[in-house]
């Protein structure tokens, strides 16, 4: 069974536990998937936290980490919004995306923000802005056969 298997078969199972939200872990040779989910229902779910742990590249240069973010900026085509490097820190070997563009409704902008660190750990969060109120992060709402793209693609990159 891939990663993506078994993250799928956890998600079910920790949803069928009860009330959330639920800490949900998969984990295959070196690469260890982690979410925190508000909510799961037979097509879709909702996570307030996604990271992906890579053992095998825990001590990636700096070049590494840059090709790894490029590679994901490639690959995330299917979310909401493409997300692009916007800033980047070499001495801290970490890489920040965000959603270019993101999406903006009359009321509020929403945005991807996805961090690729050279300690082997790739994050993604979902962000809310607001008129004149600072940022709060929201759940990233998405399909589970969607999720498990993810996880495949965050776990290959």
């Amino acid at each position: 069974m891939n990663l993506s298997e078994q993250f799928e078969e956890a998600v079910a199972a920790t949803a069928a536990k009860g009330m959330a939200p639920w800490s949900v872990e998969a984990e295959a040779g070196d690469v260890n998937v982690q979410a925190e989910l508000s909510a799961v229902e037979r097509l879709a779910c909702a996570m307030t936290k996604f990271e992906v742990r890579n053992r095998r590249w825990a001590n990636a240069s700096w070049d590494q980490v840059r090709t790894i973010s490029e590679r994901l900026a490639q690959r995330l085509t299917y979310l909401r919004e493409p997300v692009r490097p916007i800033e980047a820190d070499g001495e801290a070997r970490v890489v920040q995306m965000r959603s270019n563009p993101p999406r903006k409704t009359d009321d509020a902008t929403s945005y991807y923000e996805l961090q690729v660190r050279g300690g082997g750990v790739i994050s993604l969060c979902r962000f809310e802005k607001l008129p004149g109120e600072p940022r709060r992060a929201i759940p990233i709402e998405i399909t589970r056969e969607v999720l498990r793209q993810l996880v495949d693609d965050v776990a290959a990159a």
